[in-house]
């Protein structure tokens, strides 16, 4: 299903599978010109390469979840016309868009390599690995979560599509991508408990910028930010178990 996803999106298209990288670099020029030389938000030591790494991952996260949101609908002929499971759409988006994902990592590796004046103390040490693996691995939860909970009600509620278009257009402005955003200590529970995306993109930013906040180590913050993701993995279970069985009709 992941590379039935990827032919169709680059088909009759003149420069096919580069679009996965011209999109997000063609958005980082964009945000870097107006935040960084015009407006003057962004600053600060290699702003332009935690810009395009903080791009990279919004982009994953929302061209996964804007492919899983019609996941059941694009596959409908597959969904209704062989026994399969329905878990499989959802998740075949996220994995669609997860391969465009390492290969713009590649992408940024090289940047950095050549963009870095000298490589962080510890960069490729066991922690920076795990931390790295345990937040891909958090991300990757709420991607396919999420996935699950919006195929199955856009198939029920088509009102979902301009609501969850909305998220993304503002979440980037809500998520520390473009400029570090200072949320008060009484809030910042809260804050990563509501914005899934937000610690894991800081602690993965945190492996290759020394001076990346470091908000992932303190214990409220990560006790919340668990207890928000078992939450929505909850969530998917319940409205998978309760709308799976309908979207057949509706489609």
């Amino acid at each position: 299903m992941s590379f039935m996803d990827l032919k169709q999106k680059y088909q009759d298209s003149m420069l096919g599978f580069f679009w996965s990288f011209l999109k997000p670099f063609l958005q980082f020029v964009a945000y870097y010109v107006i935040f960084a030389k015009i407006l003057n938000v962004g600053s600060g030591v290699n702003y332009a390469l935690r810009l395009f790494f903080g791009v990279l991952l919004w982009a994953w996260f929302a061209e996964s979840t804007s492919l899983g949101f019609n996941s059941y609908i694009e596959k409908r002929s597959v969904v209704t016309k062989i026994k399969v499971s329905r878990y499989l759409p959802p998740v075949a988006a996220y994995t669609t868009q997860t391969m465009n994902y390492f290969l713009n990592l590649i992408l940024f590796f090289i940047l950095y390599v050549m963009g870095m004046p000298s490589f962080p103390v510890g960069l490729l040490s066991f922690y920076n690995f795990f931390i790295f693996f345990m937040s891909f691995c958090s991300m990757s939860l709420v991607i396919v979560n999420l996935n699950i909970i919006l195929a199955n009600l856009n198939v029920l509620y088509r009102d979902i599509r301009p609501i969850w278009e909305l998220v993304l257009s503002y979440g980037i402005f809500a998520t520390p991508i473009i400029y570090h955003i200072p949320i008060p200590e009484r809030y910042q529970t809260l804050y990563y408990a509501i914005n899934l995306i937000a610690l894991p993109l800081e602690a993965m930013k945190s492996i290759f910028f020394v001076e990346q906040s470091k908000t992932y180590l303190l214990p409220h913050v990560l006790i919340a930010y668990i207890v928000s993701l078992a939450i929505l993995i909850l969530m998917s279970r319940l409205t998978y178990k309760k709308l799976s069985k309908k979207i057949i009709d509706y489609l």
